[in-house]
């Protein structure tokens, strides 16, 4: 009879697993909110930039497109994949990432909404997308733990709504409050909704080909990205010469959550999962 020398390998802790999770966990949010710091970082000083390089706003807006141009060219495989797993199945989750991505591209012009059409000063609308930030991460905490019995359309639905309700909140004039109180609270309301449709945008799909994940969310950010690139771009070009840019903003706000609205069928046609797998 042979004793084993070290008993733990063949027995682990039962709490082995949970604090694996809680160390991956740790890992993904942070990167996560790298991402963001990197993807807004320089919304809030846009205007700065604009005025002290004497510039236009199609100009100093390329400053978030060439963050994104470079992340989409180091996650490009959608191709092998559509290849591979077929592009119908995948197309619907495709769709829906590039939406998530346009919303946060049209997100990060909320500070340089607040100072042309407001005149709020340059920190003060930069502190919009902090309350933003704080109303995505608390959100998606909950709806993240809750994703295995709501499944993912019902977040998506839910987060689009509040999206689109966020964005006409944005370009209509506060009633009674103050611009900044009024900005701040739509800014919530739209964080709401990303925090609620992000989780599970990035997770549909991945139960089609759990083998492939890292492959999976390497073409999910992909689409984010140029959901981004796409709004930041078509919005910078409209307002590169308006005459008033905050008007039109605020009709470009309008028109999104128009565009959102007609792409809600969509989400009918994402995979539906529950549970574990």
């Amino acid at each position: 009879m042979t004793v084993d020398p070290n008993p733990q390998i063949l027995n682990p802790s039962p709490l082995a697993p949970v604090r694996r999770r809680i160390v991956i966990f740790s890992v993904v949010a942070t990167a996560l909110l790298m991402n963001a710091l990197d993807s807004t970082i320089v919304a809030t000083a846009l205007h700065s930039i604009q005025h002290g390089l004497h510039s236009s706003i199609n100009w100093t807006s390329w400053v978030i497109t060439g963050y994104s141009v470079g992340l989409v060219l180091a996650l490009s495989l959608a191709g092998k994949l559509s290849d591979r797993f077929g592009r119908r199945r995948f197309a619907p989750v495709n769709v829906i990432n590039l939406l998530t991505g346009a919303v946060f591209g049209m997100t990060a012009l909320v500070p340089l909404y607040a100072v042309d059409r407001y005149r709020i000063s340059a920190l003060g609308s930069g502190t919009l997308l902090t309350a933003e930030s704080f109303a995505v991460i608390a959100i998606a905490i909950v709806a993240a733990m809750a994703l295995r019995r709501t499944g993912y359309r019902i977040p998506i639905y839910l987060g689009f709504g509040c999206v689109v309700a966020g964005m006409i909140m944005l370009a209509i004039r506060p009633p009674a409050l103050s611009a900044y109180l009024w900005l701040a609270i739509s800014a919530c309301v739209v964080g709401v909704g990303e925090g609620l449709s992000s989780p599970a945008s990035r997770n549909a799909g991945l139960q089609l080909a759990p083998d492939r994940s890292a492959a999976l969310a390497a073409l999910r950010s992909t689409w984010i990205q140029v959901g981004e690139i796409t709004s930041v771009s078509i919005t910078a070009a409209i307002l590169a010469r308006a005459y008033s840019p905050g008007q039109l903003q605020a009709k470009v706000y309008i028109a999104f959550a128009l565009l959102l609205v007609l792409c809600t069928p969509v989400i009918t046609r994402v995979p539906e999962h529950r549970g574990s797998w």
